[in-house]
């Protein structure tokens, strides 16, 4: 549901998910992934936090000049003494800073901008061990400058991306506002939600009009798909910040996801007094209108979105003239087709007008309809009429709009079974899996050759955290299918996930003897073998993939990893940073085992960068204490 709320907002594992589906884990019943309230719900809450949150692609870093006129209070400095600050460390100048701050600190030892300036400018060298000392200095010495000083060090890791830096300045401890809002985003942004809206709760409590909290618990609110939160503190954000589009946006949202048109419409009407010409507020009220019964002003409001190159106006002006069966159809659809011909809504809304003349054209819902891979499926549904076919086009629209709620209250008939296939995948997204569940049993009894049912039950089990289910419901299902390779891909990466590495393994094989070229399922072998501590088989595998696809970086990267389980250290770093080249993302595994390369080689330098990253992610390992351990000994080896 989060995922509808921030679709609606902003539109409004270590196998490779790259060939094949496998369901993502989710953290609450409502699933809003991939939907348009996702998208709305998103794009309002980063501009909110766009001042307040952390950005780890800010390439300005230190001297963001934004960032350090917000966490440099002037209450706290004699005349000057800021811009001092700005200049110096806004230029990069962290050498002459250290200097300048040395100077400053012992003339006015009572000052807090010379010790700000000294934590900046060591910040700014990586002098990590001179700084720990300079606090814990302060700390003792100077309780009254060591929390602001701190704050700013804390700070200044965090817009460094050194997130553990960060959390262990916190920690020493600030127990400021500010340092517990900091520590809450950094929390949320390594996943950790539950511990981020423990502290920003509190912050609350000390705090009740705190704006940049409030509009973090919304967000983690919508993360973890409570929408009771949600509005509330989206409501308590309105009335804190009236003039900012985002409060009213999230309650619009919510509004719509619940189906309380009533409620949507009074928070719509509040953005459109903000923004008259808000996108997403001008296309929610047209279908409110339109299901209210008021076609005219529906149409009114979408004519106002014509000159926007999008096509969800279009598409609700699609369905409006569909079901009004208005002359103005073929050109709308015409337009659908012509901006993407391979979106499944666009076929269905084509189907609609023009119908169905042979089966071949149905395999276009392949990607919506995985049954429609089968000849004899295709032929099921060539009796269907454009009635039918409009049907079932509304009910993918409110559902692709993560309108859950609506979708299963709509004047929308269930009587074919790909209705009925809308209407359960929208009972399972919007929460209700037990409903969703009777509904996939009623349509197995009534077409027993479609193999959805048997598919979205399992992946309802996978959600709810059955992998024993969830992989019985796959087995059957591909031991139906035996020549489909997109189930074979499905069962694979599910057993893999399940630690079934010896099943993942003989199903991966299975799909090399029908695709020997694919690099991705080479890929996967490797993975396999690597899980089940055979490196060697897992080298030559990963080899014959990087030999096919050296240029894809995912690849690159499972190369390295299985290089460094067979002691190929120096061609494990080449490829690594060849893998970072190509814009791979590094796993946990992968920076412990750059550390573990680099402590090898003596590189104490790169050693410590990656022991840092690794620990920056904030997931636990089994050999954490001692990384953290062996950190804190490279950092002591620092000169002061």
């Amino acid at each position: 549901m989060m995922s509808q709320l921030i679709s609606h907002i902003y539109r409004h594992c270590a196998a490779l998910i790259l060939a094949f589906w496998l369901p993502v884990s989710l953290a609450a019943p409502i699933n809003l992934s991939d939907t348009a309230s996702q998208r709305k719900l998103d794009s309002a809450l980063s501009d909110a936090l766009k001042s307040n949150s952390l950005s780890s692609s800010d390439s300005y870093g230190l001297s963001d000049l934004d960032w350090l006129n917000q966490t440099l209070m002037d209450g706290l400095y004699v005349q000057g003494a800021k811009q001092q600050i700005l200049g110096l460390i806004g230029n990069n100048d962290f050498i002459d800073a250290e200097l300048a701050a040395k100077n400053w600190i012992a003339e006015r030892p009572e000052d807090p901008a010379g010790h700000h300036l000294y934590a900046l400018a060591l910040l700014g060298q990586h002098k990590d061990l001179a700084l720990t000392k300079h606090l814990t200095e302060l700390q003792r010495l100077a309780p009254q400058l060591f929390s602001s000083t701190a704050f700013i060090a804390a700070t200044g890791y965090a817009k460094q991306n050194r997130l553990f830096k960060a959390l262990e300045v916190i920690d020493m401890p600030v127990n400021s506002s500010e340092a517990k809002l900091l520590k809450a985003q950094i929390l949320f942004k390594q996943g950790h939600n539950e511990a981020a809206s423990q502290l920003l709760k509190q912050v609350m409590t000390l705090d009740p009009n705190n704006l940049a909290a409030t509009v973090f618990l919304t967000k983690i609110s919508l993360s973890q798909s409570n929408l009771y939160d949600a509005e509330k503190y989206a409501e308590h954000w309105q009335r804190l910040d009236p003039e900012h589009p985002g409060g009213p946006l999230i309650l619009s949202a919510v509004a719509m996801i619940n189906n309380d048109l009533v409620s949507a419409k009074r928070s719509i009407a509040r953005v459109l007094e903000l923004h008259p010409e808000n996108y997403v507020a001008m296309l929610d009220l047209a279908l409110i209108e339109w299901r209210q019964g008021n076609v005219k002003q529906s149409k009114l409001l979408i004519s106002r979105l014509d000159e926007i190159n999008s096509r969800e106006p279009q598409q609700l002006k699609a369905l409006i003239s569909l079901t009004e069966q208005s002359a103005d159809s073929d050109k709308i659809i015409t337009r659908l087709m012509r901006l993407d011909p391979a979106d499944p809504l666009h076929q269905l809304l084509s189907f609609a007008y023009k119908g169905v003349e042979n089966e071949q054209q149905l395999k276009s819902l392949i990607p919506l309809y995985f049954d429609m891979s089968e000849a004899r499926v295709r032929t099921q549904f060539l009796a269907l009429t454009k009635s039918d076919w409009l049907n079932i086009a509304y009910g993918y629209y409110l559902f692709r709009q993560g309108y859950f709620q609506m979708a299963t209250e709509a004047p929308i008939k269930h009587d074919n079974s790909l209705a009925q296939i809308n209407l359960s995948r929208s009972l399972w997204k919007g929460g209700n899996a037990e409903e969703a569940l009777r509904q996939y049993k009623k349509l197995k009894e009534s077409n027993p050759t479609l193999l959805i049912p048997e598919l979205e039950v399992a992946d309802i089990a996978f959600h709810q955290g059955d992998l024993e289910k969830a992989l019985a419901g796959y087995r059957v299902a591909s031991a139906k299918a035996p020549e489909s390779l997109d189930l074979k891909g499905r069962l694979a990466n599910l057993a893999f996930s399940a630690g079934s590495y010896e099943e993942a393994l003989k199903t991966y094989q299975e799909m090399e003897d029908k695709l020997p070229g694919n690099p991705i399922v080479k890929a996967q072998i490797a993975l396999s073998y690597l899980a089940l501590n055979q490196n060697q088989s897992a080298l030559t595998s990963i080899t014959k993939a990087h030999q096919i696809a050296p240029q894809f970086g995912e690849v690159t990267k499972i190369y390295a990893r299985t290089q460094f389980h067979n002691q190929q250290l120096d061609k494990a770093i080449e490829n690594y940073l060849a893998s970072q080249a190509q814009h791979a993302s590094l796993e946990l595994e992968d920076l412990l085992s750059l550390a573990k390369i680099y402590e090898r080689k003596n590189n104490e330098k790169e050693e410590q960068r990656y022991l840092e990253l690794a620990l920056d992610q904030g997931q636990p390992f089994d050999e954490e204490l001692e990384a953290k351990k062996r950190l804190a000994f490279l950092i002591s080896k620092q000169p002061l």
